[in-house]
């Protein structure tokens, strides 16, 4: 019950989120990407406050699988969200891009399709508690798309502040 509390303040925080990304500068790449970002993890959040308080295998089963559109869209927006902020969106490959889309729609039609690392779900005392199947192809492509995410990130951000003489990244 705790953690529908906690889901809900993230979807509160979500909203005040988005109305700013809209009202400063919506035509900026960078807002339009923080507003991606913002959004899924609203849709994230706001799955997660019914997931944890059904008790019904047939809903914590969709309410999982409308979850899974929000945190393997995190994948995406954290990505074009790293591009943004080292001003490398204009000059990374279409094809990089898209493939990266591609990835994070391949793990969300695994989990869709039950072939995702989740195999069972069912209400425990603190809510949802899944069983994860750690030889799934999903479980890595899950978690190897978020860690070279995070890597790539890294590198780019680390690689913009030593360019730049702007004050954003120091």
């Amino acid at each position: 019950m705790l953690a529908s509390y906690i889901s809900l303040f993230v979807f509160v925080s979500c909203f005040y989120f988005l109305i700013l990304a809209v009202i400063l500068r919506p035509h900026t790449i960078l807002n339009n990407v923080f507003y991606l970002f913002v959004a899924l993890l609203a849709v994230w959040s706001s799955a997660n406050i019914f997931y944890n308080i059904s008790t019904d295998e047939f809903f914590l089963k969709f309410w999982y699988k409308f979850a899974a559109l929000g945190w393997c869209g995190i994948l995406i927006a954290v990505f074009y969200l790293i591009l943004a902020l080292t001003d490398k969106y204009k000059n990374t490959p279409l094809v990089l891009k898209l493939s990266v889309v591609i990835y994070a729609l391949a793990v969300y039609i695994l989990i869709l399709t039950d072939n995702g690392f989740v195999i069972d779900i069912y209400h425990g005392k603190y809510g949802a508690v899944e069983r994860i199947d750690t030889n799934k192809l999903s479980f890595y492509m899950f978690y190897a798309g978020n860690i070279g995410a995070i890597t790539a990130g890294f590198f780019l951000i680390c690689g913009a502040v030593k360019k730049s003489k702007s004050n954003r990244f120091r």
